[in-house]
């Protein structure tokens, strides 16, 4: 059935189970509840389709048009979806785990409450899309676009981040721990309460990004920039922040115990005299006076 026009049918609860329908024009067709698995959907149109509670795993859907689509609570487990283009569809509750989303496009998207482990989205387009409470951990996110997402509780643990954009996200109370963020564009991001112990944020930009109370201990941070960022409360316990730039961060109450901080600025008299109320032990690594200003 290449090709074949299929729009606005009336195909719900249809058992289609390994389909051969590349390029079919599937778009406003009611597909809820049908059992797609392992069909061949490649380029095809399901612009405002109705997949609510569809059956897709291992489903090939590379370079699908699901633009609007209402995937909401289907079974996407380990579906193609590489270059697919989903501006706006809805995606809640949606199982997507270890599926091959790289470069796909999805502002927009609402991918609340899913279930993304392992799923591989190198390159993918997730600008404002709604992640809050999703799962993505093991995911590989390799230069997304994730800027002004919304990740709030989302966990992210040993996600792939290397280069990734996150400007003006929402990462408040996220669980990140042993993330990869190489390189990662943090600016202004929200990111209150975050754990991100045993991440790795080398020569990583956090401008204006707002860490109060974030846990990052034993984070790998050499060679980041951070540029007017709020890390009242953090806590940087065994953390490696040599040759870190800072410039104008708050640090109240910060603990750094354990921290190295040579050639990031950060001497021990300097720091105090601004923060009192920072904490610190004998295994602080202190910068030298006057290395490098803040």
């Amino acid at each position: 059935m290449s090709g074949y026009s299929l729009a606005q049918a009336e195909l719900g609860g249809a058992i289609l189970t390994g389909a051969r329908l590349p390029g079919a024009d599937l778009s406003g067709a009611d597909l809820s509840g049908a059992d797609l698995a392992g069909a061949n959907l490649s380029g095809a149109d399901l612009s405002g389709a109705d997949l609510y509670q569809a059956k897709m795993a291992g489903a090939d859907l590379s370079g699908c048009k699901l633009g609007n689509a209402d995937c909401t609570s289907a079974d996407m487990r380990g579906v193609r979806l590489t270059g697919a283009r989903l501006a706006g569809a809805k995606l809640a509750g949606v199982k997507l785990a270890e599926a091959k989303m790289n470069a796909a496009d999805l502002p927009d998207c609402d991918l609340s409450d899913s279930d993304l482990r392992g799923v591989e989205m190198s390159g993918a387009n997730l600008c404002r899309a709604n992640l809050t409470g999703t799962n993505l951990a093991g995911a590989n996110l390799f230069s997304a676009n994730m800027s002004y997402a919304n990740l709030h509780r989302a966990n992210l643990s040993d996600a792939r981040m290397a280069a990734v954009q996150l400007r003006n996200a929402n990462l408040d109370d996220a669980c990140m721990k042993g993330v990869d963020l190489t390189g990662a564009d943090l600016t202004r991001a929200r990111m209150a309460g975050v754990d991100l112990r045993g991440s790795c944020l080398f020569s990583s930009l956090l401008a204006g990004t707002e860490l109060p109370g974030a846990n990052l201990d034993e984070v790998e941070m050499s060679h980041a920039r951070l540029v007017k960022a709020n890390l009242a409360q953090a806590s940087f316990v065994a953390a490696d922040l040599w040759s870190v730039r800072i410039r104008g961060c708050l640090f109240a109450g910060a603990d750094f115990s354990g921290a190295r901080l040579a050639g990031s600025g950060l001497s021990e008299e300097e720091t105090l005299t601004q923060f009192p109320d920072i904490r610190f032990d004998d295994k602080t690594q202190w910068d030298e006076p006057g290395h490098r200003k803040r």
